[in-house]
């Protein structure tokens, strides 16, 4: 998990570039955000958000670490983290991705109003 500016921890990610798949890109964010190399198995959940009149999309996946080495940022704190330790300063979506893979729920979820 990556500490955000904002002070919640969060998954890896970012933007997709034209032609790569989200897989491809959690996979590429991943491993620059904090050095693992990954092995995407399936999607937990996609979270859809506006923010004004863009969409945000974001997909959370189950992967596998295969290779490289966990990277401390300057810019940025980098931690693992196991489901039980999952109390304090992580946003909404977090908590319930990792309680939807923990439990093998799979889904989708809307959130009108920007709030995950």
């Amino acid at each position: 998990m990556i500490r955000e500016h904002y002070g919640l921890w969060e998954h890896p990610g970012g933007y997709v570039r034209e032609g790569e798949t989200f897989e491809g890109a959690a996979v590429r964010e991943t491993f620059e955000e904090i050095g693992l190399i990954v092995k995407v198995s399936s999607l937990v959940n996609a979270h859809y958000s506006r923010d004004g009149k863009e969409l945000i999309v974001k997909k959370i996946f189950l992967a596998n670490i295969v290779g490289g080495k966990l990277k401390l940022s300057e810019d940025k704190e980098v931690n693992l983290f196991s489901p039980n330790e999952l109390e304090g300063h992580f946003g909404k979506s977090v908590k319930q991705s990792i309680y939807d893979c923990v439990n093998h729920r799979y889904g989708l979820t809307y959130y009108p109003d920007g709030a995950a």
